[in-house]
């Protein structure tokens, strides 16, 4: 597994009703364990950062970063 960025659907796992995209931070070696994942302006916290675990299921889509 390579870098990448989680795409959450709208209203997906807390996501608002625009969804979210956020950095995955470690692999997604195993589901139970879920993706930590750094986030900007996550849950109308502007100018936060926050660090988030998302779990692979529906609404929950992966863009693998090219040649990684």
């Amino acid at each position: 597994n390579g870098p990448s960025i989680i795409v959450i659907g709208p209203g997906t796992q807390g996501a608002g009703w625009y969804g979210h995209v956020a950095v995955v931070e470690n692999g997604v070696a195993t589901t139970s364990n879920g993706v930590m994942t750094s986030n900007w302006n996550w849950n109308g916290d502007w100018a936060r950062l926050d660090w988030v675990r998302f779990y692979p299921g529906p609404g929950i889509h992966f863009l693998w970063y090219p040649g990684a």
